[in-house]
């Protein structure tokens, strides 16, 4: 007796949806919800496309936003593209 799960694999939580089955009205709710809580929510992380962004996300892992907004500047005049 027990959860009544098969051997070996967890029982299913009524109120917990099984991996990629979220929707997107379900999405678009939940980005609704924390645009109305957040409503001036912004990036601290100065950048001008996705490849900078991912790299100041990447080093501000390491260090606090206004370092990594110092070294930036000169890392992309240095390294403008991933190539």
């Amino acid at each position: 007796k027990g959860s009544g799960a098969e051997k070996g694999k967890p029982a299913e939580s009524a109120g917990t949806p099984r991996k990629g089955k979220v929707g997107p009205r379900a999405i678009e709710a939940c980005y609704a919800a924390l645009r109305a809580a957040h409503p001036d929510a912004h990036c601290e992380l100065v950048h001008n496309n996705a490849f900078e962004l991912v790299v100041a996300t990447a080093l501000s892992a390491q260090t606090t936003d206004v370092a990594v907004n110092k070294a930036t500047p000169a890392l992309f005049a240095a390294y403008p593209t991933p190539a």
